[in-house]
């Protein structure tokens, strides 16, 4: 075993193909990611990278796959029937399960998911304008089952060490994960409670200096177990357990949902699809393209500086002038003179309420109009929307069900443990009347706003559409 020290957990042990697998290029790229995309432009500190995360990501999969095996003891829970030691997981299909937490974000693109969204955009325009329609790679699991199948470097550690790097990767991108075994520990990579999230919301609460990831998530991990061949948590836990999902749910209203980074982050997609059409030290998304970058051992350069020398790149070469909005966009990258917000509707409505929808629209009518009757550039603008959800299963979904049984599926959501229940001793978080999720999670919470750019004489423009949009009744 091996030690890294991390500034949140303090040390935390690797084994041998763990090490390998770190020190490839491919694992490497990540130091030069950050999570948090352009968050460090509004909390200094938020820098911290995709490397230093799926470090912590690895160090709790291990935590609760340890977690799991005490637990399943206590329990009398048989984790390997029929062997000498019913209580323990298979120790190859724990390394697997390390191994997915430690590579579930191999694939993320620089400036992570304004990038995916920029591409995804991209691709849409492209089929609506000129009719091309090229293969494109715009979502991380894809991109990072595609890394681990083709990188010659992480495929050989993996091999090496007898695991497939297919069966590894399916873990994280698949959907349709099924384990060859009789326990599914997928949960434990991708749930509403994994290693993921619970390092997500501590790194980022000790980089960002707020105060949401103030949560014991190693009392949270001990508490996890298998029982019914689910992921649960024992019921003493559940407070501590809805403290956590809640802390997450405002802390992307605070960080990732933060006026400013809303506004760079669009500069930035906007910012990303002009540097698509530039030919030199332009940016190539075509699948293609990027199978290429990864057999020829060259994606350890696709990452944020190469991104960043693009933007600049395109800023200094491109015949914009300071009134054109590619130029704006540009410059808010590169210097943060970025975009100014405008307006904001922010509600807690129900799942079948129409409010989201309707006042959308009117804000949209509201701005179009504006920017007509003044005869303004629609580029200045952006109408920005959200319906924010606290649970991965979809509100409406939940307001119609009775029972799990009436759900798509529960793999991924909260189960708690009652052993003293002799009916339902496993059951999802969500459907016990006297938690606070139980009544959230059926709600969204609406997240509207306007944004503009700072073209010349933008302050009387901005002052003048924020007293028409203000007046829309809350009723709308």
């Amino acid at each position: 075993m091996r030690t890294i020290f991390d500034p949140v957990y303090g040390s935390v042990q690797i084994s041998e193909i763990e090490y390998k697998i770190i020190s490839t290029s491919a694992f490497q790229r990540l130091q030069n990611v950050k999570q948090l995309g352009l968050a460090h432009l509004v909390f200094p500190g938020a820098n911290y990278s995709r490397f230093s995360h799926s470090i912590g990501a690895l160090r709790n999969a291990g935590k609760f796959l340890n977690a799991i095996e005490q637990n399943a003891c206590i329990d009398h829970v048989e984790l390997s029937p029929g062997t000498d030691h019913p209580y323990k997981l298979d120790v190859n299909e724990q390394q697997k399960y390390r191994l997915a937490a430690l590579l579930h974000d191999i694939g993320h693109f620089p400036f992570s998911h304004a990038t995916e969204h920029a591409f995804e955009e991209y691709l849409q325009n492209q089929k609506l304008i000129q009719g091309r329609d090229i293969e494109i790679v715009d979502d991380h699991e894809a991109f990072g089952s595609l890394i681990i199948n083709n990188d010659s470097e992480l495929k050989s550690v993996l091999n090496e060490a007898g695991f497939s790097p297919n069966d590894v990767a399916s873990v994280f991108a698949s959907d349709n994960y099924v384990s060859k075994t009789e326990i599914n520990l997928k949960p434990v990579i991708s749930s509403e409670l994994d290693c993921d999230r619970l390092d997500y919301l501590k790194r980022t609460s000790h980089f960002s200096g707020l105060p949401f990831g103030n949560v014991d998530i190693d009392y949270l991990i001990s508490s996890s177990r298998i029982q019914r061949n689910k992921l649960c948590f024992d019921i003493k836990a559940k407070k501590s357990i809805e403290h956590m999902l809640l802390a997450r749910y405002y802390d992307y209203q605070q960080v990732v949902f933060n006026k400013n980074l809303i506004s760079l982050e669009w500069s930035l997609k906007e910012a990303i699809k002009i540097c698509i059409k530039i030919d030199d030290n332009g940016i190539n998304i075509e699948k293609s393209e990027l199978l290429r970058m990864i057999e020829d051992n060259n994606i350890k350069g696709l990452d944020d500086y190469k991104y960043t020398s693009a933007i600049k790149s395109a800023h200094n070469t491109l015949s914009l002038t300071p009134k054109d909005s590619k130029y704006m966009h540009l410059d808010a990258i590169l210097y943060r003179h970025q975009a100014r917000q405008v307006f904001y509707s922010q509600k807690y409505i129900r799942a079948d309420d129409s409010y989201h929808g309707i006042c959308l629209q009117e804000v949209r009518n509201l701005t179009d109009k504006y920017i007509q009757d003044n005869g303004l550039d629609p580029e200045y603008f952006h109408v920005w929307d959200k319906k924010h959800q606290l649970s991965k299963v979809n509100p409406s979904e939940l307001c119609s069900a009775n029972s799990p049984s009436d759900l798509e599926t529960t793999e991924e959501l909260v189960h708690i443990y009652n052993q003293h229940s002799q009916t339902h001793p496993v059951f999802p978080l969500v459907f016990e009347s006297s938690s606070l999720l139980n009544l959230l999670s059926k709600q969204y919470f609406s997240d509207i706003r306007v944004f503009m750019l700072p073209f010349d004489g933008y302050k009387a423009h901005r002052e003048n559409l924020a007293k028409i949009l203000f007046e829309l009744p809350e009723s709308t």
